[in-house]
């Protein structure tokens, strides 16, 4: 789960410097709309 939402994140902001100074600028958005993405997939599969 954890490896998941990290690599979502680390995606969809380009890199891990990407995430960090996305988290430092405040853009959450994307970091929580790929959490919600995992967790929902993760209910339709049945997890």
């Amino acid at each position: 789960m954890k490896s998941q939402l990290l690599d979502c994140i680390l995606l969809d902001n380009g890199g891990p410097m990407t995430s960090i100074t996305s988290l430092v600028d405040g853009h959450m958005l994307d970091i929580l709309g790929c959490y919600y993405n995992i967790v929902l997939w993760g209910k339709e599969a049945g997890a």
